[in-house]
């Protein structure tokens, strides 16, 4: 079997972040509450959600920190994991205001792109035997699409210049 051919995306983290800064100091009080189609965040918790998953990144990739794990025997085990991680991490953002988050996003968001940009786009890591590549974007570009299907109803992917299921030109394991 031929190896997967490399789609580049870390050229596209700045365009999007500053896409997604400037949608959301946009934003009403009303619209950063309004409800995202068929999920059960606002927008406001979408993007919460953004800047946990940016944290993320930098910590365990970037910063080599040793997250706390769960152990999943099953892919609905790993579901309900990552779920409840999501929930308990939204529901602590609760707190940061719009504006706030907004720089948190900036702040954050700059730090991913140059750390993106840095990374080898060809090298593989391993993860319990499992070969993967995975730098967040997929998952990044969900979430915005998400977010912009919350406030112009429904979003097409293409809208946000990605399509899930490769990062950095590898299939994403999970």
């Amino acid at each position: 079997m031929d190896r997967p051919r490399p789609v580049f995306t870390a050229q596209l983290f700045p365009s999007l972040l500053a896409g997604l800064l400037d949608l959301l100091a946009e934003l009403s009080p009303g619209e950063w509450e309004r409800a995202i189609p068929r999920k059960s965040w606002s927008v406001r918790e979408v993007a919460i959600h953004l800047l946990g998953g940016d944290i993320g990144v930098l910590s365990r990739e970037r910063d080599r920190f040793p997250a706390a794990t769960a152990i999943a025997r099953s892919k609905e085990e790993l579901v309900k994991a990552l779920e409840v991680f999501n929930d308990t991490w939204v529901s602590a953002g609760r707190r940061i205001s719009p504006v706030l988050l907004c720089n948190l996003l900036q702040f954050t968001g700059e730090q991913v792109t140059s750390y993106v940009t840095s990374l080898d786009p060809y090298a593989l890591g391993e993860v319990e035997g499992k070969t993967f590549s995975n730098r967040g974007a997929d998952n990044l570009v969900l979430d915005v699409r998400d977010l912009l299907g919350g406030l112009r109803g429904t979003v097409a992917v293409a809208d946000v210049g990605q399509q899930r299921g490769c990062v950095n030109g590898w299939p994403c394991a999970i």
